[in-house]
């Protein structure tokens, strides 16, 4: 059993609520009951009462009342071990998550810059894809992140995410192109309609890229018929296969400006992409640190 499942539990007891644990823990409702129900599995019983008939708080149970007061000891020692143990603490580290376009749109300029002024501080760097570091920030298995947030009319990549607990800065703003070969029939023109499209392969990153859900959704908001006809993993395979003019594919501009031999060619009405930092608003002294240096930054350029 991990200790975030015990302080899940501690939390909901002590507010008697899911939503409020939820909030304080800066995890989200789905997060904490996910890990109290894993908890209930491991030990075979149930510790809390969901729907009380008496009350509409969550409640222990005979079983919960139990092992209460044992939880509230493990997890008051292990604060206590990580209080101890910071007088021998000769180094402050930063963990920081980001998608794996941050180069492409400039973004790694303020990480490097704050090591530069920061070598006290051990910088760990995690490349995901959105889903995966925002499922990371909220478990605190990272500091921070660096996420594309991708929408179109209404529909969003975030929507089930807390942002109110969050700090979120805006780096770089772009919406998506359409990316074809310069021998593609639609390589001259000035813009792409959605009903352009029809018939065409189209080649697009696969479910654990976020962008794949606002392309199917959007492109069924339109009656667009094209036919998605590969998922992938990375954005090189897609260069590739428009290089052999395979098909056409829905990316950042930032991103097909890498492509050498690819055109970008507007879309009306296009889905957005932005690059955003996201910093939980109750952060310890190195977030904090990183927190000021950032908005710094981003003030002097």
């Amino acid at each position: 059993m991990d200790l975030t499942k015990i302080e899940c539990f501690l939390s909901v007891v002590e507010n008697q609520n899911f939503s409020l644990a939820a909030e304080q823990i800066s995890l989200s409702q789905s997060s904490v009951s996910k890990h109290i129900l894993q908890m209930e599995r491991e030990l075979g019983v149930q510790l809390l009462e969901r729907n009380s008939q008496h009350t509409r708080k969550v409640v222990l149970t005979e079983a919960g009342r139990e092992i209460y007061d044992d939880m509230k000891t493990i997890w008051g020692s292990w604060q206590d071990i990580l209080s101890r143990l910071e007088k021998y603490q000769t180094s402050q580290a930063l963990r920081i998550g980001g998608v794996d376009h941050l180069q492409k749109v400039g973004a790694m300029a303020p990480i490097t810059a704050f090591m530069r002024e920061h070598p006290e501080i051990h910088v760990e760097f995690e490349e995901k894809d959105t889903r995966t570091l925002l499922e990371m920030l909220q478990k605190k298995e990272i500091d921070v992140a660096f996420i594309a947030h991708i929408y179109y009319s209404g529909r969003g990549n975030l929507a089930d995410f807390p942002l109110e607990r969050y700090f979120s800065t805006t780096l770089v703003r772009d919406h998506y192109h359409l990316a074809v070969n310069k021998n593609h029939r639609l390589a001259g023109y000035k813009n792409v309609e959605w009903r352009d499209l029809d018939g065409e392969n189209l080649i697009i990153l696969d479910h654990s890229f976020s962008s794949n859900r606002i392309i199917k959704e959007t492109m069924q908001a339109h009656g667009c018929q094209a036919k998605i006809a590969f998922e992938t993993n990375g954005t090189d395979s897609i260069w590739g296969m428009i290089l052999e003019n395979y098909g056409v594919a829905l990316l950042s501009r930032k991103v097909i400006r890498q492509m050498k031999g690819v055109v970008a060619v507007s879309m009306r009405d296009p889905i957005h992409r932005d690059t955003v930092l996201l910093e939980p608003k109750t952060a310890g002294r190195t977030e904090a640190c990183f927190h000021q240096f950032f908005t710094s930054y981003q003030t002097q350029r």
